[in-house]
């Protein structure tokens, strides 16, 4: 009955022009405002005919999906139509599809769904009510459309994200493999030769993805299998908590635990692998859920997703310039950047006016559509002045007007190359000295700095810090984002602050640089064991000075978040964790001297009081020493753990569950007798209540008759006197 009724106001819509007003929003109000449905029947009009079949199921199974379509810009525009964007916003160097030159229709479910680029890949849904789709749309079906944006998207970290982070022990394997038998070529993302000119795909997976469906035991799917084929708590890598500490304790003998968290944190950020796995005929099923991380890896070989920003199926403008979109990513412990902009001057403008902004212009004109930036200003957006002339072209490159990486070990120039675990294996990685970049035979020529000196004393000069000089592709970037503070700050102001910005990030260097040195040496003098990387205490120092305390100094220093740059950046880098690690480091040096001098007082002692006294003063200092460095480790909850009895406790832990059940069912019994017992107690409340009041009754009646006190008072007495008896015989009644 329900899609009978839906066809019916499909037709109604379709045909509303040879109709009357009145009957078409008759129906209309069975679903939404009438205003809405007058809408959806005008997009309807100028939508494919495919795409009105689309609508016709679609707007009873999902009808969210559908309202959010109409409130897109595609429900109203053509695919050519593109290019009043492009014209906007400067680029005229823009293509679309051959197949979209002349379409007469708007963009909808079919165009999106039924059209895309790849014809071979391996997840078509062949028989789909009579029509060839896909279930994910990705960046190489968007390119079709929107080549620039899917170009430089491929080109940066976001859609590298996934492969260089929770997919990273899968790729690294396949990139080690690669690079072993000279396959790279074929088997590799073509990063190096096509950032700056094409989209970067990963043809292999496309190939690979086709023999996981339809041969999954090809000896190459049984070799490389998928990131999913791993048990998550197993990989040991910095990016789990599975290795380091959580590896050392009992929960990982659990074999119910599963690292399950790795879904819900790693891959809603950065992107999952999308792997279809059986083909229905109307649908193909896939694994990869959650699929809106921005490095999603999909069937056709595409790496990134323009979803994670503009989400389906509005693909707002808006939603994607507001910093919300990127705080749902970029926050927290380790990169709290919409925090450290809620804090800063730029957000609490935002946060008092932004919703009298004008959050859809093209291009966007400081001082008119919005007062102060947001994410996207600084990083992406076409910028105009007030009068429109367009002073900073957009990108959605986002390394195009950033110098630095402060998210590593140490901060070093962004590269040209997302892809860190290619550059690492196959090229032999970057290298940070103090005069600049060292070239590996990777960075293009000019792309480089160097360090002045810091003024020298007595000299008059300010501030009294070094300066940071740059040439070519770095000079590029620097200048294209001081040209963005400079639509609102003077040039002055702006030099100021990228000086003190890049003092702080050589500042860090040195801090991190001697924090590593440390831990290197705690290694070499078996102070702390390098089997496993993160799992002792100067290791979980080390990991929070570069992951957690020593990102939000560079972090609160680029963002202008001072309480960030400070207590909860270099505070928390060196006074605390890296002044826990000398004094570990100090403690435990110290109780290796101790026991070396008492092994040698031992063996030539003898006799000898004295240095038997010696041994004896050495001893109560290796005692308090280690007691010591007992509660420094004890600070970590999980090195408190008794391994042993965990391990026990899960060991019986089925028995316990029994015995629980057994005693659960004991108590349900009892509550039972219990309620029981209430019951006939409060029955006998009640026949008491009623005898009660039967004498009441009959004492006021007696006392009105004998019209003396006296006699009243005694009949009161006589009525107390009954009640006390039926009270006692109440009493004796078994409960």
């Amino acid at each position: 009955m329900k899609r009978a009724l839906s066809y019916l106001l499909l037709a109604l819509m379709i045909l509303s022009p040879l109709l009357t007003p009145q009957l078409f929003k008759a129906h209309s109000t069975q679903f939404t405002a009438n205003s809405d449905m007058d809408r959806l029947q005008q997009a309807l009009q100028l939508a494919s005919p495919q795409t009105q079949q689309c609508i016709e199921c679609h707007l009873e199974e999902t009808p969210g999906i559908v309202f959010d379509w109409l409130n897109s810009k595609h429900a109203w525009h053509k695919p050519a139509d593109v290019a009043e964007i492009y014209e906007a916003i400067g680029y005229e160097n823009y293509t679309i599809a051959d197949k979209f030159q002349n379409y007469n229709y708007t963009v909808g479910c079919y165009e999106c769904h039924g059209m895309f680029k790849e014809q071979n890949r391996p997840d078509i849904a062949s028989s789909h009510f009579g029509f060839q789709i896909v279930e994910i749309v990705t960046l190489k079906d968007c390119s079709q459309c929107h080549m620039k944006e899917a170009m430089e998207i491929s080109w940066t970290m976001h859609s590298f994200a996934a492969l260089n982070a929770p997919l990273k022990p899968w790729y690294a394997k396949i990139v080690k493999y690669a690079k072993e038998n000279n396959e790279t070529d074929t088997m590799l993302p073509p990063v190096y030769q096509k950032t700056g000119t094409g989209i970067v795909d990963w043809p292999w997976y496309m190939q690979y993805a086709s023999k996981l469906l339809n041969n999954p035991n090809d000896p190459e799917v049984q070799q490389f299998g998928t990131i999913y084929d791993y048990d998550f708590k197993t990989i040991v890598s910095p990016l789990y908590p599975a290795s380091g500490v959580l590896n050392s304790t009992g929960i990982m003998w659990n074999t119910s635990y599963k690292n399950a968290y790795v879904y819900h944190a790693c891959l809603e950020c950065h992107g999952s692998l999308v792997v279809p796995y059986q083909n229905q005929g109307y649908r193909v099923l896939y694994w990869g859920w959650p699929s809106n991380g921005a490095g999603r890896v999909d069937p056709d070989g595409s790496l990134g997703t323009c979803t994670a920003c503009h989400t389906r199926h509005s693909f707002s403008l808006e939603e994607a310039r507001k910093p919300e979109t990127c705080g749902q990513c970029h926050l927290g412990y380790d990169h709290p950047h919409i925090e450290i902009y809620e804090h800063s001057k730029h957000g609490i403008i935002y946060s008092t006016e932004g919703e009298r902004w004008n959050w859809t212009d093209l291009p966007w004109r400081v001082g008119v559509d919005f007062r102060a930036p947001t994410c996207a200003t600084c990083h992406m957006s076409t910028i105009a002045d007030p009068n429109g002339t367009i002073v900073v072209y957009g990108s959605h490159d986002l390394r195009s007007r950033i110098v630095w990486d402060t998210l590593h070990f140490f901060t070093f120039p962004k590269p040209k190359w997302a892809d860190f675990t290619q550059n690492a294996i196959i090229k032999g990685g970057n290298q940070l000295n103090g005069k600049g970049l060292k070239q590996s035979g990777v960075l293009p020529e000019g792309y480089q700095f160097r360090v002045d000196q810091a003024p020298q004393p007595g000299e008059l000069a300010f501030p009294r810090i070094k300066s940071v000089i740059y040439t070519g592709e770095l000079k590029q970037k620097r200048d294209t984002m001081k040209s963005v503070c400079e639509l609102c700050h003077n040039s002055q102001w702006v030099d100021n602050y990228f000086t003190t910005y890049d003092q702080n990030l050589i500042d860090y260097n040195v801090t991190a640089n001697y924090a590593f040195s440390l831990l290197k040496k705690a290694w070499d003098e078996g102070i702390q064991d390098p089997s496993n990387k993160i799992d002792e205490y100067m290791e979980l120092m080390w990991y929070y000075i570069w992951h957690h305390d020593g990102r939000r100094w560079r972090h609160g220093a680029a963002m202008m978040g001072p309480d960030y740059a400070h207590w909860f950046g270099i505070v928390d880098t060196v006074m605390d964790k890296l002044g826990r690690m000398v004094s570990y480091y100090q403690t435990a040096h110290r109780i290796i001297e101790l026991q070396n001098e008492i092994q040698q007082l031992q063996a030539q002692a003898g006799n000898n009081t004295q240095v038997q006294q010696q041994i004896q003063q050495l001893q109560n200092q290796l005692i308090q020493l280690q007691q010591r460095l007992q509660a420094m480790e004890a600070q970590i909850p999980q090195l408190q753990n008794n391994i042993s009895s965990l391990k026990a406790q899960f060991e019986n832990l089925d028995m316990n569950l029994s015995e629980v059940s057994q005693q659960t069912e004991n108590l349900n019994k009892t509550v039972s007798g219990l309620n029981a017992n209430v019951t006939a107690l409060q029955n006998n409340v009640s026949k008491i209540q009623s005898t009660i009041d039967e004498i009441r009754s009959t004492a006021e009646e007696a006392t009105a008759k004998a019209g003396r006190a006296g006699v009243a008072l005694g009949i009161g007495v006589i009525g107390l006197i009954i009640a006390a008896i039926a009270l006692g015989l109440a009493a004796r009644k078994p409960a």
